[in-house]
């Protein structure tokens, strides 16, 4: 199931990861019985294209596990009415059993937006070793980092950068508390053992355009863009989907017999019906939301074979399931293969 959409979304509890322009953060989780190796996961804006992922891992029965999406396209996005969809599907390469909770939506915050040339404006409080910053762009990459300052010291960094969607991440981290506890934290500075810093990111004028509160913890997590907002960068290329197996799941009677071959297949296949007594039915083939896709009727037959074209059917599983007058066997136990 997807459980939660953390980014982009302007719910309070998500506030430390948003507003978001570069990556996507979701949650899954296993409601299923089996562990989870697989799921394909597709994410999009309002008005813009569909986006794939295909997660690998391994989660366990009613396990979660927090999933950071690769940056994707906000062309196209309604900025009058913001939504990101994420949807999970395909859990270790089948259609899913219960597809109710495999989708969701968030309603989301524009993200800031920055001139091209900027100042990092950092005063470092007395315990500078403590602190470093990384600036990346969408990709993951590198932009600019520090992390040596001088207690006291004041470092004003002047950053240029091309158009895109960046993030800024700058870190506390206390060997003491095994954790952060910001640059300017009421206690700290109470007690005399940290005194003050400020950090805040400027206009080339040195105009306050983004102040930072310093009582933050381990981590400030800021992303904006830089030469347009959400939904007027460049289009890119949206993905195809990703292909997955098809498969038939053969449903067997006592006294009667059915079944595919050659299987799997990737074009045409055979159904064989063979049974100890004449009967008048239908045999169907249908896809994992029951629609019939083929079907064939027979009279007062003991054995048939009927060649499918499935050359014309999408990836997926499909179930072939005999009808007669006196029975209709589907569904039950039989064995799942691919096709």
């Amino acid at each position: 199931m997807m459980e939660e959409i953390i980014a982009p979304n302007n719910d309070k509890n998500y506030l430390h990861f948003n507003p978001a322009c570069t990556n996507p953060m979701v949650k899954i989780k296993n409601t299923g019985k089996l562990p989870l190796t697989y799921a394909e996961i597709s994410y999009w804006v309002k008005g813009g294209s569909k986006w794939y992922y295909e997660w690998s891992g391994y989660l366990a029965p009613f396990e979660s596990q927090i999933i950071t999406l690769p940056a994707f396209d906000w062309n196209g996005l309604d900025t009058t009415d913001r939504v990101f969809y994420a949807e999970a599907t395909w859990p270790n390469q089948t259609p899913d059993e219960y597809a109710a909770n495999n989708k969701l939506s968030s309603s989301f915050n524009m993200a800031p937006q920055s001139e091209e040339a900027f100042i990092i404006y950092f005063k470092a409080n007395n315990r500078p070793e403590e602190n470093w910053y990384v600036l990346k762009n969408e990709n993951g990459d590198t932009i600019y980092s520090r992390n040596t300052f001088t207690s006291g010291a004041i470092s004003r960094d002047t950053i240029y950068l091309a158009w895109g969607s960046y993030y800024l991440d700058f870190n506390d981290y206390d060997a003491g508390w095994e954790g952060g506890d910001g640059i300017s934290w009421w206690l700290n500075t109470q007690n005399n053992l940290e005194t003050s810093g400020q950090l805040n990111l400027r206009k080339l004028n040195g105009q306050i355009f983004k102040n930072f509160n310093g009582d933050f913890g381990s981590n400030i997590h800021y992303e904006f863009t830089v030469g347009y907002p959400l939904g007027y960068n460049a289009p890119k290329q949206a993905p195809s989907p990703p292909q997955h197996p098809t498969g038939l799941l053969e449903t067997i009677e006592a006294k009667t017999n059915l079944s595919v071959f050659p299987n799997p297949s990737a074009s045409t296949f055979n159904v064989m019906y063979q049974s100890s007594r004449p009967a008048n039915g239908e045999i169907q083939v249908t896809d994992a939301l029951g629609k019939t896709v083929k079907q064939f009727k027979f009279y007062q037959s003991t054995a048939e074979v009927y060649p499918v074209n499935g050359a014309d059917l999408s990836n997926g599983i499909y179930v072939v399931t005999l009808k007669t007058k006196d029975q209709t066997l589907s569904k039950k136990a039989g064995n799942q293969v691919e096709l």
